[in-house]
């Protein structure tokens, strides 16, 4: 357990850098998540706000995560901030990344390179400051293609911007390594 919480210290200590947790089914990538957000002298009094990407609908995707003008689409009634106004100054959990919808890539990397989102209908551009944590349930390599056919995430230009990778060890290696388990391999 004191590796873990020395890798989490040593992440919050940058509280900038945008991060990807790698490792199967509940190795404890959230835990970890929130101990870093915990520990980050900037962020920890502001929010922590987790997406689960395997449950967004495709269609609502973008104005789950970046927000809409009213009259944006159909049904958008009012005017609604995202996911990401709702961490900002604080930390954004993607969890499953890998199933956030290819479409959503290029809006997702120009928040992280540049700290700006664009609400869906909107022609102004908004300032954010916001730590993104990332987690994949299976391996997303600098390197991988992109399965169309299945509407993955795997672009190489986000992972190498998830530029701090931790994986989290297998069930397996953790039990044998530690038999109360191990929650993430620095």
């Amino acid at each position: 357990m004191n590796g873990v919480l020395q890798c989490a210290y040593k992440a919050a200590q940058v509280s900038d850098t945008t991060m990807l947790l790698q490792g199967e089914t509940g190795t404890g990538k959230q835990i970890l998540a929130r101990a870093i957000h915990a520990l980050d002298q900037k962020r920890r009094h502001y929010a922590f706000v987790t997406v689960h990407c395997s449950t967004i609908s495709e269609s609502l995707a973008e104005s789950e995560l970046f927000g809409h003008r009213k009259g944006s689409f159909s049904g958008a009634d009012a005017a609604r901030s995202g996911l990401f106004q709702a961490a900002n100054r604080g930390t954004l959990f993607l969890d499953d990344i890998n199933d956030l919808p290819l479409r959503l890539q290029p809006k997702l990397l120009d928040a992280l390179q540049r700290g700006i989102i664009r609400s869906l209908g909107s022609d102004r551009e908004t300032p954010i400051d916001v730590r993104v944590i990332a987690a994949a349930n299976h391996s997303a390599r600098v390197g991988d293609t992109v399965d169309k056919s299945r509407r993955r995430f795997r672009s190489k230009r986000i992972i190498t911007k998830l530029a701090t990778q931790v994986r989290a060890p297998t069930h397996r290696i953790a039990r044998r390594a530690h038999p109360a388990g191990v929650l993430v391999a620095c």
